[in-house]
């Protein structure tokens, strides 16, 4: 990676089975009145946005965002739960109505124009004259439209077999769709690496800025929940079965499929300032790293990052995991009370574990968990260390170690 500018976050967008939100991670699913509860030990708070604190408090009350299944029935034998993004409506965001459009690009546009909005840089005329670019990131790409259009090919006539969703059916569909609805005519990337692809997205776009091809770029990355995941996932044994307790005690690593999307706003500080964006925080450092598993390779990550931050453990006062299973939770939090040199209990304490309670929301985990970093450093004055890893158990057979991505957030 080259040594990059001083670069900020000016704006996000999150769209979760938690809701929807400009800066962070909203409430409007009905579980997320736990949150604020007075039996939910550390809700209470602004009903438009949830801390990280208060996820984690969630978690420990044991309400994760998961109902049954609404997309389509499970076959005999698999879950019913899934954490959905429910009501979902892409014409709140988008005021123009699409004749199609695949879930996964449509809740990546949502994210991408709520942060766009929340960094005043959805007019084109705001833009300083510079073109935003646009880093994208997915896991399986829109597994909807491929199936609508390869399942005629399949079952019917191919003659039939809609032309429609066969356009949309690409992994870089969606950021064809992100350029277009949104004006993003700068760098262009799209990042397809795993379930880490949205935290890769965020590297390539701090490696765009550091190299000079973008002032400004948006990172985004989007998976939704679709049937052909969700049975592959079922196929592997990973998904929580029926009637088990809650994934943070799972000792197999089972864990609540869900979806998701999220985008930043990476730009140059000069220019940032230079048009007078309010920043939301600073992208000091991050790294990737391979290691014999998950928890040796974020360890490896996160003292790459904390050394290109040049931040003192003792200046971390969040760690944002993504895992969605409890074993890759608890490496996780592992991993980083090495970096920091704290004791795990003292680790425990301030480890948000952000996949449990949102489900495997796949490449998006990633860009959510920046996200939730930002405010909270935003809101406690220090650091913030993110952790993604890839799980092997999707990819059977693959030899090579984990790979992982770390970055550290600091407030402005």
């Amino acid at each position: 990676m080259p040594e990059r500018r001083d670069i900020v976050v000016t704006g996000a967008g999150a769209i979760s089975a938690a809701g929807e939100a400009a800066e962070v991670l909203g409430c409007a699913h009905p579980a997320a009145a736990r949150l604020h509860s007075g039996d939910t030990p550390g809700g209470g708070g602004d009903a438009g946005a949830t801390t990280i604190e208060a996820l984690a408090a969630a978690l420990a009350a044991g309400a994760p965002f998961s109902g049954e299944i609404t997309a389509f029935e499970p076959a005999e034998g698999e879950p019913t739960r899934a954490a959905e993004i429910l009501g979902f409506d892409l014409s709140r965001h988008v005021p123009s109505i699409k004749s199609y459009i695949d879930r996964t690009s449509a809740l990546a546009l949502a994210a991408a124009r709520l942060a766009l909005e929340d960094a005043r840089l959805l007019d084109e005329g705001s833009r300083g004259g510079a073109e935003v670019g646009l880093v994208y990131g997915t896991q399986w790409g829109c597994l909807d439209s491929m199936e609508i259009f390869y399942g005629k090919l399949r079952d019917g006539d191919p003659r039939f077999a809609p032309p429609l969703p066969f356009s949309h059916s690409y992994a870089n569909s969606t950021a064809s769709v992100l350029a277009i609805e949104l004006g993003l005519r700068g760098h262009h990337l799209v990042v397809s690496t795993g379930r880490a692809s949205g935290a890769w997205a965020i590297l390539a776009g701090v490696d765009a800025l550091a190299l000079g091809r973008a002032r400004a770029i948006a990172c985004a990355a989007s998976d939704s929940f679709s049937r052909a995941a969700f049975r592959l996932y079922a196929s592997l044994g990973l998904l929580l079965p029926d009637g088990a307790a809650d994934a943070a005690g799972d000792k197999q690593g089972r864990f609540l499929l869900g979806e998701g999307a999220g985008a930043l706003i990476l730009e140059d500080r000069a220019f940032a300032e230079a048009r007078g964006a309010e920043v939301r925080g600073r992208l000091r450092g991050a790294e990737a790293a391979r290691g014999a598993d998950a928890r040796d390779a974020c360890e490896l990550a996160a003292r790459g990052a904390l050394a290109r931050a040049g931040v003192a453990p003792g200046e971390v006062t969040a760690i944002v995991g993504t895992s969605p299973s409890g074993p890759g939770a608890r490496a996780e939090a592992a991993s980083a009370g090495a970096a920091l040199e704290l004791r795990a209990e003292a680790a425990r304490d301030i480890f948000a574990p952000l996949g449990l309670v949102l489900g495997e929301t796949m490449a998006a985990s990633g860009v959510l968990a920046a996200a939730c970093a930002c405010m909270s450093a935003r809101r406690a004055g220090g650091s913030a260390l993110v952790l993604c890893a890839e799980d092997g158990r999707e990819t059977p057979g693959r030899e090579g170690g984990t790979g992982a991505v770390a970055m550290v957030v600091s407030h402005p």
